[in-house]
């Protein structure tokens, strides 16, 4: 399943789609097993799980899985529900929350980001669910998956800095 993209996927999707197999290193992705087994989410479940903490969208994300983006909607609501959430936002923040308490994870590359976003933003759990939605600043990538590489670390930190004075 590593490098499967399926036939009716756009060129653009497909593109981002391999592009974001990088993106699986990050702590949100690593997490994903301990939310699993905390939530008790089904295999389906823990594959759209995946796919929210790599910031695929829901269409890219159907498109992966091979199911409609209705089914995507419902399952996604299922794991809302199981995890006491009420946006995807609210998912990745509970992944990341996670990752960053799991004491047997080790440092996470990312956390400079993650400790910057809680100190602009100021409470950790908003810190958290910022981090994972969408900017438009990002290219409509999650922070925490733009976060994954030094570039985007970089980008990630222009962006809180631009939201610390205001400016964006």
């Amino acid at each position: 399943m590593d490098r499967f993209v399926p036939k009716r996927t756009t060129e653009k999707t497909a593109l981002r789609l391999v592009a974001l197999q990088d993106k699986k290193d990050s702590p949100a992705v690593d997490a994903v097993s301990d939310v699993a087994a905390r939530y008790r989410f089904t295999e389906r479940e823990q594959e759209a799980l995946r796919g929210i903490s790599m910031g695929l969208s829901s269409k890219e994300l159907a498109e992966r899985m091979n199911i409609s983006p209705n089914t995507v909607k419902v399952l996604l609501r299922l794991i809302m529900v199981k995890m006491g959430v009420t946006t995807r936002g609210g998912i990745v923040a509970t992944i990341l929350e996670g990752a960053a308490a799991s004491p047997d994870r080790g440092p996470i590359p990312e956390s400079t980001v993650i400790n910057r976003a809680i100190e602009v933003i100021g409470d950790r759990h908003d810190a958290f669910r910022w981090l994972g939605t969408p900017v438009r600043a990002l290219g409509y990538q999650t922070p925490i998956a733009a976060a994954a590489t030094p570039d985007g670390q970089q980008a990630v930190l222009a962006v809180l800095d631009q939201l610390q004075h205001g400016v964006y």
